[in-house]
């Protein structure tokens, strides 16, 4: 591979697949890939598969600015290494060394935890773009959070920042994945919403019409609410008022002036939600930290492209956020 300015390959690596792209400066893709991860065959075939993914976005005879990878995990970026990635049974992977040993080039690889990169990707290419104050909220199969804060990337320092999943508040009792009880993930995530619905208590106090309903999803429970079901309403009011707390949390602490929900569940539930929770946001936050802040569905549908963000980012002059390691 040569060097280039002005295109670059993101992959973002999830717990059940590895979607890649190649992508100009404009963000326009120019070649895709996806493919199933099957963590169950563990590391080497994972990796083997990235190396495979890279290679079907690009020739041999394209250039590139560098590579970007994302994982959901903790993450060194300078160091190259994914500490810890529970979705991937990861530990301590020497991603970047192990992936431009097997691609025998100099060309950088930038390497960062997934809702980080997506912020950038929103900072580039989405709502973000001439924000320097932003805060992006991903709703999936957990909750997590990336931020710039005066056009930096916020990680903190252990590099976990806005690991705003896995705050315990008042009020909810279900068991969390990391071994805690009160998580707000367990119910601002999809998994956490189709369990609690579907929460015997609920069961016994609020009608359903899909109680009988088997391999329920979130769709369904949404379609539901547009009909003014209860206990789908029920459901989103709960979500709307711990999504309320969760951002008028970050509005007080950080102050940005833009708040985009994104992830698979943050798009599919938004526009049932965005009401009661910009309400209940305005009750919760003193006026000056919530004056003139837009509350933002994304409108990105690239998981990789914020893997791509990172080597525009990882290319800029400050030293400080520079994670371009060559190998010795």
């Amino acid at each position: 591979m040569m060097i280039r300015d002005d295109l670059s390959i993101g992959v973002d690596i999830g717990g059940t697949k590895i979607a890649s792209v190649l992508i100009n400066r404009k963000g326009t893709v120019l070649a895709s890939d996806y493919r199933m991860t099957e963590v169950e065959m563990g590391k080497q075939e994972t990796i083997k598969r990235i190396l495979e993914s890279i290679h079907s976005v690009y020739t041999e005879e394209d250039s590139i600015s560098g590579i970007g990878i994302d994982v959901p995990g903790l993450v060194d970026p300078r160091e190259g290494i994914v500490e810890n990635a529970v979705n991937l049974g990861w530990d301590r992977v020497e991603l970047r060394k192990e992936l431009q040993m097997a691609l025998g080039t100099k060309v950088p690889i930038f390497l960062q935890r997934d809702t980080y990169a997506q912020a950038l990707s929103e900072y580039y290419y989405g709502c973000a773009r001439g924000e320097k104050n932003f805060v992006y909220l991903s709703l999936g199969s957990g909750l997590g959070a990336g931020a710039l804060v005066d056009g930096k990337l916020l990680q903190g320092a252990n590099r976990s920042a806005l690991e705003v999943g896995h705050m315990v508040l008042p009020g909810l009792k279900a068991l969390c994945s990391c071994g805690k009880t009160g998580c707000v993930e367990t119910i601002l995530s999809g998994p956490g919403m189709l369990r609690t619905y579907q929460d015997v208590s609920w069961q016994a106090q609020i009608p359903s019409a899909l109680s009988e309903k088997k391999d329920l999803t979130l769709a369904e429970i949404s379609a539901a609410f547009t009909t003014g079901e209860e206990r789908s309403r029920a459901l989103f009011a709960e979500v709307s008022h711990y999504a309320a707390i969760v951002i008028a949390g970050i509005l007080s602490v950080l102050n940005p002036s833009l708040v985009i929900i994104g992830g698979g569940t943050g798009l599919a539930i938004y526009d049932a939600i965005q009401a009661q929770m910009k309400a209940e946001i305005e009750q919760l936050t003193w006026k000056e930290n919530v004056r003139n802040v837009r509350i933002e569905k994304s409108s990105l549908d690239s998981s990789a492209l914020g893997a791509a963000s990172l080597v525009w980012y990882g290319m800029t002059d400050n030293q400080e956020h520079q994670i371009f390691q060559e190998v010795n």
